[in-house]
């Protein structure tokens, strides 16, 4: 029997943060802005496609007026 597979960390971070983002009707280029993340880059962290730096999280955390413990809880 096949074991269920859960999506990495990094799948499940960009997830949270795509959730975020519509939850507050933002587009990619008002977060690019709010948090000086570029869109490519926020692009890349939504579809899962790369892990983020430590200043990224934290300027995303900022952006969604939450620690980094907050933006990672549950994941």
């Amino acid at each position: 029997m096949a074991r269920p597979t859960t999506p990495s960390l990094q799948i499940r971070f960009g997830q949270r943060i795509r959730r975020l983002r519509e939850s507050r009707g933002w587009s990619f280029t008002y977060l690019a802005i709010h948090s000086g993340v570029a869109k490519s880059t926020l692009l890349e962290l939504e579809k899962g496609r790369t892990e983020p730096r430590l200043n990224t999280i934290a300027a995303l955390a900022g952006s969604f007026d939450k620690s980094i413990s907050e933006l990672f809880k549950g994941l």
